[in-house]
């Protein structure tokens, strides 16, 4: 506003805002969501994050990826590509 104030903000949006989920939490309900597995990595390709789906397609838990290289759950004959691809500058 021009004036400097605020605003008023509508009695359901104040509720709506309650309701919300924090930012993290929003994050791990749509990683839920997936129907794949997304992998967070740093960069020695070391796996920092991971979905819960990990365990139907992999079949270990997250807390077993964690800190493991991904390169160990990628088949022999694909790990040169896949870490050329790791390593490939962003576009």
């Amino acid at each position: 506003m021009s004036d400097g104030s605020k605003p008023a903000v509508p009695a359901y949006a104040q509720q709506h805002q309650q309701n919300r989920l924090p930012f993290e939490s929003m994050g791990n309900v749509l990683l839920d969501a997936m129907q794949g597995t997304l992998f967070c990595l740093d960069n020695s390709n070391r796996i920092v994050g991971v979905s819960k789906t990990a365990k139907r397609y992999f079949g270990f838990e997250q807390a077993e990826l964690l800190g493991i290289s991904i390169l160990l759950l990628i088949e022999e004959s694909e790990k040169d590509a896949f870490s050329k691809f790791l390593n490939s500058p962003p576009q």
